[in-house]
C-alpha cells in the first residue's frame, strides 16, 4: 500500500489553496530560521513601514519598534524589505536597520550612559550640602 505524499495527506483535511499552503512554508521557515540562531538584522529606532512598498500613497501600515529582530529578504530604492518573527513583511527606511553586532554595540553604550548618569545621581544626593 502507498502512503499518500505530504500534500496529499495535507489536502484530506480540508481544501488548501496556494496561499494557506504558502502561509504554512512561511510558517515553518520563521520558526527554523528563529531556531537556527535568530534574525539578522534589528530595528535601530522606531521605524514605519509600508506592506505595499515605500512609494504607497496611503499611510504607513505601522511601527517596528527599536529592537525589533528582522531579516532582509529585498531592497527597493532606500528602504529594504524586512520579515519579522512576528509576521509583519513591510518596507522600512534602511537607515532604520542595523546587524545584530552593530546593535549590540548601540545597546551597550546605552547601558553605559544609564549607568553614568544613576552615578553621578547617587553621587549628588550622597554629598555634604555644599558640595552638591
Amino acid at each position: 500500500m502507498e502512503r499518500p505524499g505530504f500534500l496529499a495527506a495535507c489536502s484530506s483535511y480540508g481544501p488548501r489553496t496556494g496561499a494557506s499552503l504558502v502561509a504554512i512554508v512561511a510558517a515553518v521557515a520563521v520558526f527554523g530560521l528563529g531556531a537556527a540562531g535568530g534574525c539578522t538584522h534589528v530595528i535601530k529606532e522606531d521605524a514605519h513601514y509600508f506592506v505595499d512598498g515605500p512609494q504607497q500613497l496611503d499611510p504607513p501600515n505601522g511601527i517596528l519598534s527599536a529592537g525589533t529582530g528582522v531579516w532582509i529578504i529585498g531592497r527597493d530604492d532606500d528602504y529594504k524589505r524586512v520579515w519579522t518573527l512576528d509576521f509583519v513583511i513591510g518596507y522600512v527606511w534602511e537607515d532604520s536597520i542595523v546587524t545584530q553586532s552593530e546593535w549590540r554595540k548601540i545597546e551597550k553604550r546605552r547601558r553605559e550612559r544609564e549607568a553614568t548618569v544613576e552615578r553621578r545621581s547617587e553621587q549628588k544626593t550622597t554629598a555634604p550640602l555644599g558640595q552638591r
